[in-house]
């Protein structure tokens, strides 16, 4: 029941800005099939660089950040941050770093 009552002011929400933005393909196909009336405002953001099928980024080098999608000033959010970063996405690098080693 929380989950739909969500979905519905979620929605709502969509309505009151010109762009929504959603940092996942998954999110934002949902997205276009609840409100197909919503589609011309629905864009995808992934690492902090808009993908669009009209433009092609020339860009080279890139800043090294990733979009945290919440407000870290929230205790809660800043410790799951926190939480995430040394957990997984460190790891992550880490094991990456030594796959690309291992073939070279």
């Amino acid at each position: 029941m929380a989950i739909e009552k969500t979905k519905v002011l979620e929605q709502k929400y969509w309505e009151l800005f010109d762009k929504v933005f959603f940092i996942s393909d998954y999110d934002y196909e949902i997205a276009k099939k609840l409100r197909p009336d919503l589609n011309n405002k629905f864009y995808v953001l992934y690492d902090g660089f808009e993908l669009n099928k009209n433009k092609i980024c020339k860009k080279t080098t890139f800043d090294k950040k990733f979009i945290i999608p919440s407000n870290v000033k929230a205790t809660q959010n800043h410790v799951n941050t926190k939480w995430f970063i040394e957990h997984i996405w460190i790891p992550l690098i880490n094991w990456i770093k030594k796959i690309i080693l291992a073939s070279l």
